[in-house]
C-alpha cells in the first residue's frame, strides 16, 4: 500500500523541516500543489488555517508579515524545536 499521501499538516511540517529556513505561505502552497493541487484542501485559506493551528500547538512560528503585490497579507513560517522533535514520527517511505 505505497504511494499514499501524508496528511497535509504532516507534509507542511516536513516541508518546513527540510527547508531549514522560513517559508512563505506562497512557497508552501507552491510546493504542496505538486501532490495536493487537485484537492480542495490545497488552498491558501486552508493552508493558513493549518499553519495557525500548528502555531498554536507550538510546532511552527510565524516569522514575518508583509503585503504581496495583490495587497494580500503574506506570512512566513518556520519550524520550532518542538516541531522538529515531533517530526521524528514521520512514517518515511511508506507514504511517498
Amino acid at each position: 500500500m505505497t504511494g499514499q499521501k501524508l496528511p497535509l499538516r504532516m507534509k507542511l511540517l516536513l516541508l518546513l523541516a527540510e527547508a531549514g529556513a522560513e517559508q512563505s505561505t506562497h512557497e508552501l502552497l507552491t510546493a504542496l500543489s505538486k501532490d495536493y493541487g487537485a484537492e480542495k484542501q490545497c488552498s491558501r485559506t486552508v493552508i493558513m488555517d493549518h499553519l495557525f493551528n500548528m502555531a498554536s500547538l507550538g510546532l511552527v512560528k510565524p516569522d514575518r508579515e508583509w503585503l504581496d503585490e495583490g495587497g494580500r497579507v503574506e506570512i512566513s513560517f518556520s519550524i520550532t524545536a518542538f516541531g522538529r522533535s515531533r517530526n521524528r514520527y514521520y512514517p518515511g517511505k511508506f507514504w511517498e
